[in-house]
């Protein structure tokens, strides 16, 4: 039984759209399927509870962006039940990781087959009492996810189809008055003090944020977290980074340093906002820990679109 878990409300109402599409796709094929429509958040999380209390789920594949893949990994991880996905969000970087397409039609081409494709193992991490698939984004960052999820931004975006850039105009309307703090990195029991920082990202995937390449060498499945901080800069210098960070340029600029580690704690004088997968959830202090091969996702046939 493949379980297909559907966010009708992502990408502004993409998801409901795409969920009518691959309910008469499913109809057409000869697979045995549940399908389940979410209403608000949690409720892909809960679903997927109850899924695998089946004997006989095969999979279960998320339908719509990197916060419905949030949800439903929360539930899958350590199981021996593989994620699929068929993207229907405004970001879509889990795909992007993980080089499947971005555009659903070519997702459904691999349905009639869909109990035939491979899993493989990725890895997550933890956040104090939490997961993430993609990452992490504290300071700057969770201040421009907190507005987001809190604005009618990406709704409105998403209904021009411009949602990929909510990231881009929010942290546009935050830069004139987000304060950089001072925070504590410690890294593998190594601490470093990093003064006027911006943000902190740790990264289990490149992408964030819609396509940012937040960290250009992150791999979900090397056993380690990429780290990358922005400290000490200008308010113009940061902008003039944060214009890089699409083309991963921005590791090359003065007060941006990369580093990589599996066990992280990040500590700030005061609470700053934190983010995992685009979903506003934490303040600092957090402590985040690798989970290697944690997570079955299944993956497309080689040389197939």
């Amino acid at each position: 039984m493949i379980h297909f878990v559907i966010n009708p409300s992502s990408a502004g109402g993409r998801g409901k759209k795409i969920g009518a599409k691959l309910e008469r796709a499913l109809q057409e094929s000869k697979l045995d399927y549940t399908l389940y429509f979410t209403r608000g958040s949690g409720d892909a999380g809960h679903y997927v509870q109850q899924i695998i209390e089946n004997p006989d789920v095969t999979a279960v594949i998320a339908v719509g962006g990197d916060g419905t893949v949030h949800e439903v990994a929360q539930a899958l991880i350590g199981t021996p039940i593989p994620l699929g996905f068929i993207p229907a969000g405004s970001g879509n970087d889990f795909a992007r990781a993980l080089n499947l397409s971005t555009r659903y039609k070519k997702a459904f081409k691999h349905i009639p087959a869909i109990n035939t494709l491979e899993a493989s193992r990725i890895d997550v991490a933890r956040i104090n009492d939490r997961y993430f698939v993609n990452g992490a984004g504290i300071g700057f960052d969770g201040a421009v996810a907190k507005h987001i999820n809190e604005s009618q931004l990406k709704p409105r975006l998403n209904r021009l189809k411009l949602g990929r850039f909510a990231y881009l105009f929010s942290a546009l309307k935050l830069f004139f008055t987000f304060q950089p703090t001072d925070m504590d990195l410690i890294v593998d029991g190594k601490t470093y003090h990093f003064s006027g920082v911006w943000l902190i990202a740790v990264s289990n995937i490149p992408f964030y944020g819609g396509g940012m390449k937040i960290c250009p060498d992150a791999s979900c499945e090397d056993g380690s977290l990429d780290i990358c901080i922005a400290h000490n800069m200008s308010r113009i210098h940061f902008l003039k980074s944060l214009m890089k960070v699409f083309a991963g340029n921005h590791v090359r600029e003065p007060g941006v340093r990369i580093m990589r580690g599996k066990n992280i704690e990040v500590r700030s004088d005061s609470p700053v906002p934190v983010h995992t997968d685009g979903e506003t959830c934490h303040t600092t202090p957090v402590h985040i820990s690798i989970r290697s091969g944690k997570l079955f996702v299944m993956k497309k046939p080689d040389n197939t679109d």
